[in-house]
């Protein structure tokens, strides 16, 4: 009897653990979040609009957050959530005639722990792209480091896609 319970409780361990793990074949990537973006100060001069508060990633605001596509900002979080959480849902908005160079950069971001992301302003750069500025704050080789970049996004068929990563 008490076989059959420790059995019991690790397949109820291993089952939740891997409905939280998101596969190639996205199982696992549901967004469970409403993605809320805060409204922009006043466009900047030189054309940015910063966030009235930046939109803050760590660990603990990132589980079930899977946003998509649905605006210039989403597949950021989208991407940053899942790298933060460790998965590979990060795949689903990464724009994919761009393969080789966004999977030299994957490879080389591919040891570093994001720690913190934070969404600072955006900039539109053509009626279909926009350029995210974002703080990140990670470890790499042990070593914590942060600074700020820009993710390029762009609008294909009606969704919104990375199309290029700072590294």
């Amino acid at each position: 009897m008490m076989m059959q319970k420790l059995y019991l409780y690790l397949f109820v361990f291993i089952g939740f653990g891997m409905l939280s793990y998101c596969s190639d074949n996205n199982a696992g990537c549901e967004n469970i979040r409403e993605l809320k973006i805060p409204p922009f100060l006043k466009k900047n001069s030189d054309g940015w609009e910063n966030y009235s508060v930046p939109i803050i990633l760590t660990t603990d605001t990132v589980k079930g957050y899977a946003p998509g596509t649905g605006s210039p900002e989403a597949p950021v979080i989208h991407f940053y959530a899942s790298k933060i959480r460790g998965d590979h849902c990060f795949k689903q908005v990464l724009f994919s005639k761009r393969e080789d160079l966004l999977n030299r950069k994957l490879k080389q971001m591919q040891n570093w722990k994001y720690i913190e992301i934070r969404l600072i302003k955006r900039k539109k750069v053509a009626e279909t792209k926009f350029w995210i500025n974002i703080f990140m704050k990670l470890e790499i080789d042990g070593k914590i480091d942060s600074g700020s970049d820009e993710v390029s996004v762009e609008k294909i068929d009606g969704a919104w896609y990375i199309r290029n990563l700072p590294t």
